[in-house]
């Protein structure tokens, strides 16, 4: 999985989801001063949010339904990743079970 690490300005966090997206990124992985004080991570899945988003009519609902991005313990993340992208593999193979290993 090719993977590219940003540590950036946090006044930018906006612009660095839009350069994922822009590369097709299935997955990002975000951990701030909370997250990483807690050991977990935030794990958006923009190929979900992107379907998620068609549906949701208003910046507030978006916020609600957090779409397509759940918390995990740091030591859950690449299994997480995994399973998301397994799932996304299944669903392009039109159902097909994908041999990804999933859980």
């Amino acid at each position: 999985v090719p993977v590219e690490v940003f540590q950036g300005n946090p006044k930018q966090f906006g612009k660095q989801l839009q350069y994922a997206d822009r590369r097709n990124a299935p997955v990002v992985i975000i951990q701030g001063a909370d997250e990483k004080a807690a050991g977990k991570v935030q794990i958006k899945d923009l190929i979900e949010g992107k379907r998620i988003a068609e549906t949701i009519a208003d910046n507030a609902e978006w916020r609600e339904a957090r779409a397509g991005q759940e918390m995990v313990e740091e030591a859950d993340m690449v299994d997480a990743v995994r399973r998301i992208l397994a799932r996304h593999a299944e669903e392009r193979s039109g159902g097909r079970a994908s041999g990804a290993g999933g859980s």
